[in-house]
């Protein structure tokens, strides 16, 4: 499609993937995009970190960027649907963690939710205790509101959203990419040192891979940044235990690969995740992970064929499950974590989202 007879799509996003924030939502995101700029004209309306250009052509891409907070930017993006909405064919909402409520003024068949994940248990990790329960009842009824076509990562998020109303039938799965370091498994000889990997943030729990390093007399190198209560919180709880720990903070892709590498195990106890990427890049790398049985871990560890899974969400369930592995089950695992990886191709991401938008508009 070229020149007039191209469709035309909004995308609706907080951040765009060169927002000082981007992370792995965003990475998905622009990838797919790129796929589908050669054959839809493309409008991304998010927001300004403050750096950036207002407006800009990038990679075939439109995009309207806003020094706004988040709510304030909800409410722009349906003004601008509303007084462009003849020329756009499709709205994709970006949603990761919050949505752009395009239930409330767009056609069910003129929207696309892209879903990562969705909160629920994590609210009780930001808020009180009642405060938490009451936004996930919230969030629930938001979900049954929302409910139309929908692409998101991994089969435990597609099984939510069907639990709140969405049909089978408009819900696509195109799971992450990966970017492969290795096409065959790396031979490096392993460390006696665990690592974990991730956004410094409560429901990462990364205080209970402190626990277990501690409790197998292990070194353990978290890597990541996040919020500097929370990053004091493990700081204070490692010396209170006295565990071997080495925050990292942030460091480059080279160095973290590196660590990773050579680390015997990647602890990672995340209690909801859409797809845990982390774990998929640290399979690539040669080392398996040790996860809870949560959405999005699940996914990642292909529900205990590609990785080491706990029987139930707690500190000491993680201690037990690695107490049980031998070398044997343990270098099983590393082949399997490892070709598991192999379908999160960058292309096959794209192709596969661009057949689901093709679809849609075909039929719009």
């Amino acid at each position: 499609m070229r020149g007039k007879e191209m469709k035309t799509i909004l995308v609706l996003t907080q951040r765009d993937i060169y927002h000082k924030k981007a992370g792995g939502a965003e990475r998905y995101l622009f990838n797919v995009l790129k796929g589908l700029s050669d054959h839809y004209k493309i409008t991304c309306l998010c927001q300004n970190d403050g750096t950036q250009k207002d407006y800009e052509i990038y990679d075939n891409i439109t995009f309207i960027r806003i020094k706004t907070n988040l709510i304030s930017l909800i409410f722009k993006a349906m003004f601008y649907y509303k007084r462009n909405k003849e020329n756009i064919d499709l709205i994709i909402d970006h949603t990761n963690t919050h949505q752009f409520f395009t239930f409330l003024y767009v056609p069910k068949n003129k929207r696309l939710l892209i879903v990562h994940q969705l909160a629920l248990e994590i609210w009780e990790y930001y808020f009180p205790k009642y405060i938490g329960k009451a936004l996930k009842l919230l969030e629930k009824l938001l979900w049954r509101l929302s409910s139309g076509m929908a692409v998101t990562v991994s089969r435990s998020t597609k099984e939510d959203l069907q639990r709140f109303g969405f049909k089978e039938e408009f819900i696509w799965i195109v799971k992450n990419s990966l970017k492969h370091k290795y096409t065959s498994l790396p031979h490096m000889e392993k460390e006696d040192f665990l690592v974990s990997v991730g956004r410094l943030v409560p429901y990462k729990r990364f205080e209970d891979a402190i626990y277990l390093a501690k409790k197998v007399n292990k070194k353990i190198f978290i890597i990541g940044e996040g919020q500097e209560n929370y990053k004091r919180k493990l700081r204070n709880y490692a010396k209170k235990i006295n565990a071997d720990v080495i925050f990292t903070g942030y460091i480059s892709e080279e160095k973290k690969q590196d660590i990773v590498e050579k680390a015997y195990m990647h602890i990672f106890p995340s209690i909801r995740e859409g797809w845990g990427l982390v774990i998929s890049e640290a399979a690539n790398l040669g080392t398996p992970s040790l996860v809870y049985p949560v959405p999005g871990c699940l996914d990642a560890v292909n529900y205990g064929k590609a990785g080491f899974v706990t029987k139930r969400i707690g500190k000491e369930h993680l201690l037990e499950r690695f107490l049980t592995i031998n070398r044997e089950e343990y270098e099983r695992m590393r082949i399997c974590a490892f070709e598991f990886t192999s379908q999160l191709n960058y292309n096959k991401q794209c192709e596969e989202f661009q057949q689901v938008i093709q679809s849609i508009i075909e039929n719009t």
